[in-house]
């Protein structure tokens, strides 16, 4: 009897200590959720971020853009005001020769 109340005991304590474990595992699984949930926010987040970042970059390389076409417009412009200033001494020395 006693090797039978002995056991009954050890069987008992081993249920109460499973189910122990498996309160801790519930919790854990929680906690786990709760984690995933905030990596889904952080990661909504970055994307955006991510998207603000491009819209940035894109910004950035039309200022960038920005000088070199003005140099150009500045290089056309002061062609043809050359060109025009030959060209109108030019004309103006065909005049007096004329």
């Amino acid at each position: 009897m006693d090797t039978l109340n002995e056991r009954t005991a050890a069987l008992e304590t081993n249920a109460k200590n499973i189910f122990h474990q498996l309160d801790e595992i519930k919790s854990s699984i929680g906690e786990l959720h709760r984690l995933t949930a905030l990596c889904e926010g952080i990661m909504a987040k970055v994307s955006g971020l991510e998207t603000k970042l491009s819209g940035a970059e894109l910004r950035l390389k039309s200022l960038e853009q920005a000088p070199v076409e003005d140099l150009r417009h500045y290089r056309r412009s002061i062609a043809v005001y050359l060109v025009s200033a030959l060209i109108g001494a030019l004309a103006g020395a065909l005049g007096n020769i004329l």
